[in-house]
């Protein structure tokens, strides 16, 4: 069981949704984006988060590490970057109402 705070995010595309759950002490948080209609070309999406610490280092998904500031301010970065390799972009499928969740956890270094 996860308890925590919760918060409304605000997507940079207003046709999608999303929300985040923070742990009480900053060190945890998952967030889900609900993205609306699929597109064929669509551009690069963020959502800017909210409640963690700014100053702490968060991995997410056990890949990309991004401080808390960053995430707040600037956004989690929802879009994979595909140039030079447009052909791996068009050969996904696409489909309406996808959803990712991602898990951020506290790591120092």
């Amino acid at each position: 069981m996860f308890k925590g705070d919760f918060y409304r995010l605000e997507p940079s595309n207003p046709q999608h949704g999303a929300w985040e759950v923070n742990s009480k002490d900053k060190q945890h948080a998952v967030v889900c984006y609900f993205y609306g209609l699929s597109e064929p070309n669509h551009g690069y999406y963020h959502v800017k988060l909210a409640g963690l610490d700014p100053d702490q280092l968060y991995e997410i998904n056990g890949h990309r590490k991004l401080y808390g500031d960053e995430l707040m301010n600037i956004g989690l970065p929802l879009t994979e970057d595909y140039r030079g390799r447009e052909d791996q972009y068009w050969s996904q499928p696409k489909a309406d109402f996808d959803t990712k969740i991602f898990e951020l956890k506290a790591i120092n270094e």
